[in-house]
């Protein structure tokens, strides 16, 4: 018989030498471009078990209008920090990187050991910022996303959702944590593409981006 441990709202199943996470529950920061395209899927598909985390004066805003995308509004659930009455299992980082500290703030009465974080900022630093700000939390996801889209005043427009692009920082290893993760995001209709080492496969986002018409990439595998 398999053992069943209970922690916050997260499965954690120990059978068979193996461990099964089962994410419950999700929350998204930063309901801009890329937040607006993932928090919709995860709505449609998760209802009441998704929310988006925002401060006072946000969270009003998107109570009254609701959050839109191609021109059609939808209403998640907010939650501000102060109203925060346990840890989720799920929390995508949707801001940019000068409005990564204060998402931190916000979103800390939300986060446990247990609980998974995926940033989805562009850049390098986000994860290891992240494990700085939460160093008893061993599950910070490096992670990026492929998704085209215009934010307008009022809503996002876009064209496609892209892939999130995800994986364990500096491990070859399919960790429990990943593999839930990816089932909980496909299973809401998003594309999403698993690296084995996904700090390599930033670093060479990186250099695409630095260096278009070349063929030439860093090897940094020796830099770490």
């Amino acid at each position: 018989m398999p053992f069943l441990r209970r922690y916050a709202i997260i499965d954690v199943e120990i059978a068979s030498g193996g461990i099964r996470v089962e994410i419950k529950t999700a929350a998204a920061i930063g309901m801009g471009a890329v937040g607006t395209v993932y928090a919709k899927r995860l709505y449609d598909q998760y209802g009441s078990h998704f929310f988006a985390i925002a401060d006072h004066e946000r969270a009003e805003r998107l109570r009254s209008s609701g959050v839109t995308l191609d021109g059609e509004a939808f209403f998640p659930q907010i939650c501000e920090p102060e109203q925060a009455d346990g840890a989720v299992d799920l929390i995508l980082i949707c801001v940019k990187n000068d409005q990564l500290e204060p998402a931190i703030a916000s979103i800390r009465p939300f986060v446990e050991r247990h609980t998974i974080l995926l940033p989805l900022l562009n850049g390098v630093t986000a994860t290891q910022r992240l494990r700085a700000a939460f160093p008893e939390n061993d599950s910070a996801l490096r992670a990026c996303d492929g998704a085209r889209r215009v934010r307008t005043e009022s809503s996002v427009v876009h064209s496609s959702d892209g892939e999130i692009q995800f994986g364990m920082e500096d491990t070859v290893c399919y960790l429990p944590q990943v593999t839930a993760v990816d089932q909980f995001l496909c299973n809401a209709g998003i594309q999403t593409h698993v690296f084995p080492h996904m700090q390599s496969a930033m670093w060479k986002k990186v250099d695409a981006q630095r260096w278009p018409e070349s063929n030439f990439r860093l090897n940094r595998s020796n830099v770490w």
